[in-house]
């Protein structure tokens, strides 16, 4: 079966700030923890639909050159410069046009530059950029995929041959890095670095992988599960628990549906904690801390255990959305993540009743915040939860959900008043993980019995 492509407007909330630097000529960062989608992101803005969606009518006069940066980060500097000449090529091949007279001598700059890498690589990509600058080209961007390791161990030489291929084509030439950590952390004792980091070193230059969208994290489940031959489906239900486990991150959302696939189901009832027990979501989660400074590894385990995190460290994990500030004081972004930090900084806690917090209509179940109840959904479990463990009928439940039903009509479910207690009843044990074995339904109404 063919893999799914992701739409065009994939991710477009990263991208736009992105391709708006480009177009303008300026070089800039993707900066995400592991597992967020860099490469995705890579390889997405590399498809000629996509990039005629950033770049319109420039499209057919832009080259982006995807550079595998993972392999060649223990590899002399001119292994780089001839994977870039090869990539120009396909580049070239593929834009047809304007630049189709030009295969034959970019094919023998190659060629030439094979024989004597050492001291031809470079240059002859310099040739090769000139000509196709002269052919019409009016963008060319290289695209320095998980260049981590690579920028960490380059010898210097390496950063003033990007700096230099780079100015001698100021008006046509960019750098778009992705990497685990802000570039110009890398390597802060190196002035050759640092004239290189330069490039996207504005704040609005280093542009935070987040995690996904609602929409888009659906997709990917969806994705996912036309992978597999026999695994089911997913319902909207489960989907929407698997978003909130994972908090959007694209790991996250792989690791977790890979030890529940055989059984969706189970993630209605499934909790946080018993999840990081699988040794693919743990490896995961502990790829995350990892990715992260040292510093931010200690606020996120401050945050996890309800203390206060630094304001710097605060502000950095926001950012990244790695951290998220509700009315209610801030929690990572992951309430699976936010298990195994507990799990690996030793917070330990009791079951905790469930907490209300009116204003945003958000609910704490034992230690994971809910954000996503709809206001009548929100009262109704209010209702269920004050009155246990005694029965409310449904009429009782269907009276209290009334002002909340007229406040907000674009939430109000659809059917008749006993349809709509249904469904919200439905969706609220969808959205509540494990507290929703708690939920009965008895003959004249239902019950939460904890």
């Amino acid at each position: 079966m063919p893999d799914l492509l992701p739409p065009v407007k994939f991710r477009e909330e990263i991208l736009e700030p992105v391709a708006d630097l480009l177009r303008a000529g300026e070089s800039c960062a993707l900066v995400g923890v592991s597992g967020s989608g860099k490469s995705s992101l890579a390889r997405h803005l590399t498809r000629a639909d996509v990039r005629l969606h950033y770049f319109g009518a420039r499209a057919a006069q832009a080259f982006i050159l995807y550079l595998n940066c993972k392999p060649l980060a223990l590899q002399p500097p001119h292994a780089l410069y001839l994977h870039a000449l090869e990539q120009l090529i396909r580049a070239a091949e593929e834009l047809d046009g304007n630049f189709t007279p030009l295969r034959p001598a970019l094919t023998e700059l190659l060629l030439d530059a094979q024989r004597s890498p050492e001291t031809l690589a470079k240059r002859n990509l310099d040739r090769a950029i000139d000509r196709v600058v002269r052919a019409g080209a009016e963008l060319i961007v290289g695209l320095l995929d998980d260049c981590d390791e690579l920028l960490a161990k380059a010898p210097p030489v390496l950063f003033t041959d990007l700096r230099e291929l780079r100015d001698n084509h100021k008006r046509h030439s960019v750098y778009l890095t992705l990497t685990r950590r802000d570039p110009a952390l890398l390597r802060r004792d190196l002035p050759e670095a640092r004239r290189f980091t330069e490039l996207m070193a504005a704040a609005d230059h280093v542009i935070p992988v987040t995690p996904y969208l609602e929409a888009d994290a659906f997709f990917m489940i969806q994705r996912l599960s036309a992978r597999q031959e026999t695994a089911p489906l997913l319902s909207y239900s489960e989907k929407r628990r698997l978003y909130e486990l994972s908090g959007g991150h694209p790991g996250l959302i792989r690791a977790i549906y890979q030890a529940v696939r055989r059984n969706p189901p189970a993630l209605e009832m499934v909790t946080a904690k018993q999840l990081t027990a699988n040794a693919e979501v743990d490896e995961e989660c502990s790829k995350i801390l990892k990715s992260v400074e040292e510093v931010e590894q200690t606020d996120l385990g401050r945050i996890a255990a309800r203390a206060t995190p630094t304001d710097d460290g605060l502000r950095r994990l926001k950012r990244r959305e790695l951290v998220r500030v509700l009315s209610v004081g801030a929690q990572v972004f992951s309430p699976v993540f936010e298990a195994y930090l507990r799990l690996k900084f030793g917070v330990t806690s009791a079951l905790t009743p469930l907490e209300f917090f009116d204003a945003p209509h958000y609910v704490r179940v034992q230690d994971q915040l809910i954000t996503s109840l709809s206001w009548p959904e929100y009262v109704v479990l209010r209702h269920l939860y004050s009155r246990r463990p005694q029965v409310c009928r449904s009429a009782d439940l269907i009276e209290a959900v009334r002002p909340a039903e007229m406040g907000k009509p674009e939430e109000r479910a659809r059917g008749s008043s006993a349809e709509r207690l249904s469904q919200y009843i439905l969706h609220i044990r969808a959205k509540i993980g494990p507290a929703a074995q708690h939920i009965h339904h008895e003959p004249d109404g239902y019950r939460f019995s904890q």
